[in-house]
């Protein structure tokens, strides 16, 4: 993800360098650090805005834009806990974040940035999310960590819909959080593994459609009460199964309570439960691009080798499933 920002970008300076002025060496140093380090997930942000206001031939804003890709913080080493606020993102990037992140025009959530706020509590439970993760799931934990840059939390009045979590290509290595239904480190645990899965399948195939299907077509989700575009249901069903490996990993890693071990075979069987409503949908339906049937064949092999788990998550005989068609 990063090579391509960085290669994007190399052509939009080379392009427009008769249409604003900019200085090459903060440029080329810029697409350096891209190139080198993992960097914020504002980078992108700022980027996506870049591009439309080109494309909008807003020539002025993109000045702009090019000037605060190179004033804001760029390197991003290690994964921050932030409230979703100006003073935790930087000036203007709450904004801007929000309106990336919550974007979909059928089912707006209403996301409103903090004024002024530094979480205790909630970045404490996230905290001990990810100690879990690196004790009894280590794999899943490196891979989560090195996706995730920003673990941007809301809270209690700062949403008017509820909602679990949220990412997006456009805001790449962040992913954005609601708190307030979250009750124990396991279950903020499976909120991490389940958005860091959806970045990478963004960065498996560089954002782009796993899928042919247009936007306008909808089918039911395991996930969702609304019904979603086959790009979302692909996702959906992509994610459960990574939560059937992670939940395995939990189960035998010995590192659970007795409730927690419920709880993780509760998410076995949901999880078991939804992939297997929701991929006759997908065979029957789905018109994968190369890559996109590559990537979810994976998921689809792993889980036609997987127990079925009954309504108490413990499992039964294995079940019989197609590799999608492309």
């Amino acid at each position: 993800m990063r090579a391509e920002l960085a290669r994007s970008l190399e052509a939009i300076f080379d392009r427009c360098s008769g249409l604003f002025p900019f200085k090459p060496e903060p440029i080329a140093k810029l697409i350096a650090t891209i190139r080198s380090q993992p960097v914020r997930p504002a980078v992108f942000a700022v980027y996506t805005d870049l591009v439309e206001c080109i494309a909008d031939s807003d020539f002025d804003q993109a000045e702009q834009l090019a000037d605060l890709l190179l004033q804001i913080p760029q390197a991003a080493q290690r994964t921050r806990i932030v409230w979703l606020s100006d003073d935790a993102l930087g000036a203007g990037q709450a904004e801007r974040h929000t309106r990336i992140v919550d974007d979909d025009p059928e089912r707006r959530i209403g996301i409103k940035p903090a004024v002024s706020k530094e979480p205790s509590e909630e970045r404490e439970s996230i905290s001990e999310a990810l100690d879990l993760l690196d004790m009894a799931a280590p794999d899943h934990a490196g891979e989560a960590r090195a996706l995730m840059r920003e673990i941007v939390l809301v809270g209690p009045g700062m949403v008017e819909s509820p909602f679990g979590g949220a990412s997006t290509p456009y805001l790449w290595g962040a992913i954005t959080i609601s708190v307030d239904p979250i009750e124990s480190r396991l279950e903020a645990a499976f909120t991490l593994i389940h958005e860091a899965t959806h970045l990478l399948l963004f960065g498996l195939n560089f954002g782009r459609p796993l899928v042919r299907n247009p936007q306008s077509e909808r089918y039911r989700s395991p996930l969702r009460s609304d019904p979603r575009p086959m790009e979302g249901i692909v996702h959906a069903a992509y994610v459960l199964a990574r939560i059937h490996q992670f939940a395995g990993a939990l189960l035998s890693s010995g590192a659970l309570t007795t409730e927690e071990q419920t709880f993780a075979e509760r998410e076995i069987a949901r999880s078991s439960d939804g992939f297997d409503r929701v991929l006759a949908t997908i065979l029957k339906n789905a018109r994968f691009t190369e890559i996109g049937g590559r990537i979810f064949g994976s998921a689809a092999a792993y889980m036609r080798r997987a127990p079925v788990a009954s309504a108490t998550g413990r499992p039964s005989e294995g079940r019989a499933a197609r590799l999608p068609r492309r």
